[in-house]
């Protein structure tokens, strides 16, 4: 799973690198034993948002947060982005293919809005009253371990795991796509969700049985290398004039065709 580190200062008064998940919830919290979650819109990705920092005053201030972090897996390999590249023969060249692997598969992962490795995932889900569907960023579903429902997600710990007949996997878990067949009252409510999804164990698992996304990005890598050294600019003389044309640097429109049949579409939460 994808870390990233948030420089802190401690009593001491020297910096040290908190490493943070980005599986799990980001709370700071302050002296007192307030604890302060970081205040983020859920379909921003990576986690932007601010960080409520307190003074020495004991008043909070929000201050700009930014967390970058890659894919949880490469969707290919560089055996097989050089097997569609011309002139190139050994490995001089692996360090900056498994570059644009890496970058691609994150961002490949963040406009299908949804993890492609499979594992246990801890989801909380903040619940508007009488929403009664939620979609989970990891699917095909592979089984559900627990659902809570609480006022606030400090209940979490002592709170008893929803009855699976007041829930119900559409899909057989392909869509991600739960919903609740009793109704969800608490204003907002929150959601716990233990669950194992996602697209696959590992890349070997990936390309087996969704060839058609490793492909893509194979396509997208082969492109992206090939233009490094020209990024999409237009020289003209006579006029004295450059152009851009910054299409060469988005997503090839096949790809993006099968990036949007993975897409996941938020429901409910």
């Amino acid at each position: 799973m994808p870390t990233f580190y948030l420089p802190v200062t401690d009593q001491a008064g020297e910096r040290q690198l908190v490493g943070l998940s980005v599986a799990q919830r980001v709370e700071v919290t302050a002296q007192g034993g307030t604890a302060y979650p970081i205040t983020n819109d859920p379909d921003q990705t990576p986690p932007n948002g601010q960080l409520p920092v307190e003074q020495q005053d004991g008043s909070i201030e929000h201050v700009p947060f930014y967390a970058s972090y890659g894919s949880s897996m490469d969707i290919t390999t560089a055996t097989r982005v050089k097997a569609q590249l011309t002139g190139i023969s050994g490995s001089s060249e692996d360090a900056f293919i498994g570059d644009v692997i890496t970058g691609l598969s994150g961002y490949f992962e963040r406009y299908m809005r949804r993890v492609l490795l499979k594992q246990t995932y801890t989801r909380e889900i903040r619940l508007r009253r009488w929403k009664q569907v939620i979609s989970l960023d990891a699917f095909p579903i592979e089984s559900v371990t627990s659902i809570k429902y609480c006022q606030n997600p400090s209940g979490f710990a002592t709170a008893t795991a929803m009855d699976a007949e007041t829930y119900a996997i559409l899909e057989d878990g392909t869509t991600g796509v739960i919903e609740f067949l009793v109704e969800m009252q608490m204003a907002p409510g929150f959601l716990q969700v233990v669950f194992v999804g996602g697209m696959a164990e590992d890349q070997a698992e990936l390309e087996l049985n969704y060839p058609e996304l490793v492909q893509a990005c194979d396509t997208q890598c082969v492109h992206e290398f090939n233009r490094r050294f020209t990024p999409g600019g237009n020289l003209t003389f006579g006029g004295g004039s450059t152009s851009f044309d910054f299409s060469s640097v988005e997503l090839i429109p096949r790809v993006k065709g099968v990036l949007d049949t993975f897409r996941r579409h938020y429901i409910g939460a």
